[in-house]
């Protein structure tokens, strides 16, 4: 499992919406070879839910919007702008022919799966929402969907780390 996103300066896949670093993703390209030759399957996740390398924060705030904790990053599941930009990034991937293989990696036989998100959660946006999670299952099964129009042979998965309703959400 390996984190396919940063928005950083510093070895981000993409500095700024939209724009594509493909020195960073031939550098991916070569962990899918490693990961070939030595028997690995990969997961490749494609955002994150935290602060770290930009994540939902970043789409958040390319789209003008506020960041930096749960309440603002709910908005990030249920913003058109942030969604499309989310399904862009995927599609980028998903289409991507590896520099080093000529394959796509949507017919890669060394992914095991695309992941939504690392550590995703629809937290503090009203109360209704932290039991039901309404938005934020519309939010899995539209990116799922999407995700396996472009690719039906490897499986999706969401990112959550399985909490329980004690948490409050």
């Amino acid at each position: 499992r390996t984190w396919a996103w940063s928005h950083e300066d510093w070895h981000g896949f993409e500095k700024q919406e939209g724009v594509y670093d493909e020195n960073q993703f031939m550098l991916f390209d070569y962990i899918m070879e490693a990961a070939r030759k030595n028997g690995i399957r990969i997961v490749i996740v494609l955002t994150g839910y935290w602060e770290a390398y930009g994540g939902i924060d970043q789409r958040l705030e390319w789209e003008g919007l506020s960041s930096g904790n749960h309440a603002s990053r709910s908005v990030f599941f249920k913003h058109e702008g942030c969604k499309e930009q989310y399904k862009n990034y995927a599609a980028h991937w998903i289409n991507r022919i590896n520099s080093i293989s000529g394959m796509p990696y949507k017919e890669d036989p060394v992914l095991f799966a695309w992941q939504l998100c690392n550590e995703p959660r629809y937290q503090d946006a009203t109360p209704n929402e932290n039991s039901t999670g309404e938005t934020f299952r519309q939010w899995i099964d539209e990116m799922g969907a999407y995700i396996k129009s472009m690719d039906p042979h490897h499986m999706v998965s969401l990112g959550i780390e399985g909490h329980e309703a004690r948490y409050g959400f």
